[in-house]
């Protein structure tokens, strides 16, 4: 089957979300192939992006025009209020579902509880995980509920059922989507990368720290993208803490706006850092990528993890840059010279305090770490591959 065109559910920038960006990395070599209507939120900004071969209109437009209806839909939905839409738009429209985030559960409370809607919380619990399903969602209405729950309880039923088949980005969701739907068809594409036209980049590390004033010898670390609690933002200030005295130099930069449920003034004071820790808020597309390309060792410590992969670390690592994870989840897929790995345990620091030593004496390593990682974004992880793919399999799921 040769399809003419497609329909993308997603946002585009400037919407503060990574899956915007994400979009136009890909969109631009599925445009290639195929003419691409992309649906955005009726109350998302105006676009800055314009389509090579397609053009954007809103779920409004989309829905008075039932032309578009018996097109292949895809939907780019994420673990966040952005994406109402999209799922809205998916349970009435079954498509092509991209899980970008394996749990949906952030998204259905903000849509359900945060409205008063308890007993919808209620029946999507029940929907999902039965009569256990229902204790739950009671005894958090009366108040008793660890937050913890909403990462280790996807409840993502719904979506599934609603799918016609399912892409995602790493192994550990697509083993998990075939457990729980191993009739539909379901594929895993290389998370895609591509420098934008137009992206002004220094040409090296050693350029970016000249441009920016930054000493050669001042050791950089840094944490990219919105800083919330699984960032583990804490658990590394207090790993710094305890290096401080043993290194010359460093600096830890916090770049993207950071959660209220992160107190960091209260955190940098805790553990005296306040001199060491420079914390940029959210940063234009453009501009993050410069610090990324400054940064000596990007810290990419999430816990607990919804399933998402990544952007920000597979941009870092696109740049060169050596970066620092923990093995678990979708970040066990990455090889393992391409970054460095260490044991998932957010209450001692021990292991991390030695990769960080380990890599500020070594700066022979740090660069063949970034090296490795950069060679394989740009190898297996190139947009082009990964929108063939994405094509390929739509075509594959429209032709069933």
């Amino acid at each position: 089957m040769t399809l003419e065109q497609i329909v993308i559910f997603s946002p585009l920038p400037p919407s503060k979300t990574g899956i915007a960006d994400y979009m136009v990395e890909i969109g631009l070599e599925i445009e290639k192939l195929i003419y691409v209507i992309y649906v955005i939120a009726n109350e998302a900004p105006v676009t800055s992006y314009i389509p090579s071969n397609g053009k954007v209109i809103t779920i409004a437009e989309f829905e008075r025009n039932e032309c578009l209806h018996s097109l292949p839909l895809i939907y780019h939905l994420g673990n966040n209020i952005q994406h109402e839409y999209i799922f809205r738009s998916l349970v009435n429209r079954p498509g092509i579902v991209v899980m970008h985030d394996f749990s949906v559960h952030h998204l259905l409370v903000e849509l359900t509880l945060a409205n008063g809607e308890h007993q919808l919380y209620e029946d999507l619990m029940e929907y999902n995980y039965g009569d256990l399903g229902v204790k739950i969602a009671r005894r958090r209405n009366e108040g008793y509920f660890n937050e913890i729950l909403q990462f280790i309880l996807p409840l993502n039923k719904s979506v599934v059922d609603s799918s016609k088949a399912t892409i995602v980005h790493s192994n550990d969701s697509y083993y998990k989507i075939k457990d729980l739907v191993p009739s539909k068809p379901a594929i895993k594409i290389p998370f895609p990368f591509k420098i934008l036209p137009g992206l002004n980049l220094y040409e090296s590390k050693d350029a970016a720290k000249r441009e920016m004033e930054i000493e050669n010898d001042t050791l950089i670390f840094a944490s990219f993208g919105f800083a919330t609690p699984p960032k583990q933002i804490e658990f590394i200030c207090k790993s710094l803490s305890s290096l401080k005295n043993k290194f010359d130099k460093f600096e830890y930069w916090v770049v993207g706006e950071v959660a209220e449920a992160v107190p960091l003034k209260q955190i940098l004071r805790k553990y005296n850092l306040e001199k060491e820790v420079k914390v940029f808020g959210y940063v234009g597309f453009e501009k993050m990528h410069h610090y990324m390309q400054a940064c000596d060792v990007a810290l990419s410590l999430r816990y607990p993890s919804a399933g998402e992969t990544s952007a920000v670390l597979y941009r870092a690592m696109g740049l060169g840059t050596c970066c620092v994870v923990f093995d678990y989840s979708s970040y066990s897929d990455i090889r393992d010279d391409a970054v460095e790995k260490i044991s998932l345990n957010t209450f001692d620091t021990n292991e991390l305090e030695d990769k960080l030593l380990l890599l500020s004496g070594d700066r022979d390593r740090v660069r063949k770490i970034g090296n490795n990682a950069k060679w394989l974004i740009e190898t297996e992880h190139k947009a082009s591959i990964s929108a063939e793919m994405f094509l390929s399999f739509v075509e594959k799921v429209m032709s069933m």
